[in-house]
């Protein structure tokens, strides 16, 4: 092999490299070293990734030490995006939130920039409706798709239709004041900040009456959830506690019974020799 006389950009990257990745030879070497020296440097790149001489470091061992990590230091049943494929064809879950971060940010920066004369935080409140009116959109129609997958009683339909209105006309909200914007700029009569104001804060407020009618159906109902809570996993699990105290919480379990009046048979509530010392 030549030596190069002059400094080329493979030697000056050879160089970057080697102070990356590895302190080993790098006493004498400069972008000047001859083809060769940069090429035996070069091979010294590979201990240094795989840790060195036997010292368990480096990007190898450190890749290992996260996989392993995810592979086995996790809970029982957990793996990556279990959740997502859990929802199956009814992922409207996944985009409930975007139009109530987006469009109640509008609300905030919209009502800061009238109130303190901010241009710029008025437009700044334009981008945030562009994005809470196009996530909104795309919330109602998978959660239309969602309303005929789910299993659910009369009772929980009610509040399903509500919840359905209660979207719909938030999305339409939200794409009126958005052509306003982008049709006629941004409200500067009274009579049009007034509109404007009235218009947003109707929006803010079908979308916590919203959300709050989703949550009941999900949380209260149980609609569109695969897998519901047995009356023997409610018992209440503390952390950092050293010993579950068996006979409380089995006094507390009846009392639950008889209050709540479930029908729950005294042989599923384990004595204190059948449950299992919760480890802090």
């Amino acid at each position: 092999m030549r030596d190069f006389e002059t400094p080329s950009s493979f030697d000056g990257l050879t160089l970057e490299i080697l102070r990356l990745f590895t302190t080993q030879n790098m006493k004498g070497i400069t972008p000047m070293a001859s083809f060769d020296d940069n090429i035996f440097a070069l091979q010294n790149l590979v201990p240094a990734i795989h840790g060195g001489h036997g010292d368990d470091q480096g990007i190898v061992h450190l890749v290992e030490n996260l996989l392993t990590a995810v592979n086995t230091e996790r809970p029982n049943g957990f793996h990556v995006l279990g959740g997502i494929e859990a929802l199956g064809a009814n992922v409207h879950p996944l985009f409930i939130h975007f139009p109530i971060a987006f469009l109640l940010a509008y609300l905030v920066m919209e009502t800061y920039g009238l109130l303190f004369k901010k241009p710029t935080a008025r437009r700044f409140a334009t981008g945030l409706l562009n994005l809470g009116g196009l996530s909104a959109l795309v919330t109602v129609v998978t959660g239309l798709i969602a309303g005929g997958l789910a299993p659910h009683s009369a009772a929980v339909h009610s509040i399903m239709e509500w919840h359905q209105r209660a979207g719909i006309t938030v999305t339409v909200i939200a794409l009126s004041l958005i052509l306003w914007r982008a049709f006629g700029g941004l409200p500067q009569s009274p009579m049009a900040i007034t509109l404007n104001l009235l218009l947003s804060y109707l929006m803010g407020g079908l979308l916590l009456i919203g959300g709050d009618l989703g949550g009941q159906m999900v949380y209260q109902h149980g609609v569109a959830v695969k897998s519901l809570q047995s009356p023997m996993d409610n018992f209440h699990h503390e952390h950092a506690r050293p010993l579950v105290d068996h006979h409380s919480e089995r006094e507390v379990a009846l009392k639950d019974r008889d209050h709540r009046d479930l029908d729950v048979p005294l042989a599923l509530v384990p004595a204190a020799s059948e449950r299992v010392a919760v480890k802090p």
